[in-house]
């Protein structure tokens, strides 16, 4: 970082080489599947409004399946699809003709760049 831009570069490591025999069995050993999990969790508990849209059985489970992914991308800041992808998926556009309020909700789930290698630049107007 400096007075005209921020650079981020995502790094990664194997924990097992810094964990006490103990915790090698837990979820500290694969914290991405633990992190998975819990995502998993929670999306089901947040997205049981879908039981009450009008969708048979296999469209909510695509619909859930979608917006889970989208959650995921955005934690992670990580685009899976780009935006022209999603815009145009048929579980957006059921999401949408369904529930018309999730529109700006996904839309704002959008990542659609790889935030893991990261460059901001700006004019910094304080130091001028």
């Amino acid at each position: 970082m400096n007075d005209e831009q921020l650079c981020y570069t995502r790094h990664s490591f194997n924990m097992d080489d810094y964990l006490a025999p103990a915790e090698k069995h837990g979820h500290l050993n694969n914290y991405r599947q633990y992190l998975w999990d819990l995502f998993e969790q929670n999306n089901r508990y947040h997205l049981r409004y879908l039981d009450n849209m009008e969708l048979v059985d296999e469209e909510k489970a695509k619909i859930a399946r979608f917006l889970g992914d989208m959650h995921w991308d955005y934690f992670v800041g990580k685009g899976g699809m780009t935006k022209e992808q999603i815009i145009n998926s048929e579980e957006y556009r059921r999401s949408i003709e369904v529930r018309p309020k999730l529109k700006g909700y996904i839309d704002s789930l959008i990542v659609d760049s790889d935030n893991w290698n990261l460059k901001i630049n700006w004019k910094n107007k304080w130091l001028e």
